[in-house]
């Protein structure tokens, strides 16, 4: 009796991996998610959105540049003194074409200084879909349990653009440029096993390619210029499929605070989120854990001899208008709740576990 295999269609399996990534937020996070599994202490996503959408006003000189590329250009924008205007007659087919024109100009960059790829990682990890080696290889090698997806995080990339090229350099050996074209997947009848991604191995830096391809933008130059950024990874995802508005812009760089560790965790990780067309308007993005709170309880317990001792945090009054307006209240009050203690915003309490748990103590 024959064996034959299962065949597998690359249609299906963009199909599969797309499944995890409904929105670009969902596939940045899935990206940033990444980094922070390769050890990066600082990850940099940063928008080039050329057009938030089809313009309604093209210049002179800007319609001869665009028309010379795509011939909607012309069909769909009419001259009126000296710009040209978006046609109201345009049809959808055309509004289609012309909004896949002008997102292939913007670009997404996610940066890290985490470790890197070898070649040869890229041929056995990146390259293969649906790897499980996060499931047994959980932690990273500094210690930080794994978030990223099992093996279908590739197409977070897919997800946000059609042509994708990473830079990655490991802190031993050379670097790799990978190359992808997810249009790849959509040909009828192709097997996955056809579809192919281009790598090379190259003599790189990371710093320098950073501060040259970004070289007009003084915040992006003063945070490289700060930061160690030896080894790591660019992935540069261009032709992007969605319309980047500001809407969408604030709610990826609100979803980016759930990746922030919280502070108590002491764990080196920061994210920063960069408009080139606008560069002041975000920056370092804060953890969303634990800043907002009007108390905040940290107990150690040692199991030795039962004993609790807890530390409290108090964040829910104002200070100034209390030693104002309320200081009278006060005068006679005991420690914790003296006015000294509450300008100090934090004390301890002794106890133990009987205690606290209402225990009853056994003599054997």
């Amino acid at each position: 009796m024959a064996k034959i295999p299962f065949k597998v269609s690359a249609r299906t399996a963009k199909l599969i991996g797309q499944e995890n990534f409904s929105n670009p937020e969902g596939a940045i996070i899935e990206l940033v998610k990444n980094c922070y599994d390769a050890d990066a202490k600082n990850c940099i996503v940063i928008a080039d959105i050329k057009f938030e959408g089809v313009p309604d006003i093209l210049s002179s000189s800007d319609f001869q540049k665009y028309s010379q590329h795509n011939s909607l250009i012309k069909s769909c924008y009419i001259l009126k003194g000296n710009k040209y205007i978006l046609s109201p007659k345009s049809n959808e087919k055309q509004a289609s074409g012309l909004m896949e024109f002008f997102s292939s100009f913007n670009s997404i960059y996610i940066i890290d200084n985490g470790h890197g790829m070898a070649s040869d990682v890229i041929s056995n990890h990146w390259m293969v879909i649906g790897t499980g080696n996060k499931e047994y290889e959980y932690l990273s090698d500094d210690g930080r349990i794994k978030t990223g997806a099992k093996g279908i995080g590739r197409f977070a990339l897919d997800r946000l653009g059609y042509l994708a090229e990473m830079y990655t350099v490991p802190k031993k050996g050379k670097g790799s440029h990978w190359t992808m074209d997810w249009k790849q997947f959509d040909v009828p009848n192709k097997n996955i096993s056809e579809v192919e991604a281009e790598v090379e191995e190259i003599d790189w830096n990371l710093k320098d390619w950073i501060l040259s391809n970004f070289k007009n933008n003084a915040s992006i130059h003063k945070f490289f210029n700060t930061t160690s950024y030896a080894n790591g990874t660019v992935i540069k995802i261009s032709h992007l499929k969605d319309v980047w508005d500001h809407n969408g812009l604030d709610g990826i760089y609100k979803s980016l605070e759930a990746l922030i560790p919280p502070k108590e965790l002491e764990i080196p990780f920061k994210v920063h989120f960069y408009l080139l067309q606008q560069p002041k308007l975000y920056g370092e993005v804060d953890t969303a854990y634990f800043n907002d709170y009007d108390y905040k309880v940290t107990a150690e317990y040692d199991a030795n001899d039962l004993s609790v001792q807890l530390t409290v945090t108090r964040n829910e009054l104002d200070l100034k208008r209390v030693k104002k307006e309320f200081a009278h209240i006060f005068k006679k009050a005991k420690s914790p709740y003296d006015l000294k203690t509450l300008e100090k915003k934090k004390f301890t309490i002794s106890t133990s576990a009987n205690e606290l748990l209402k225990w009853e103590k056994k003599c054997k």
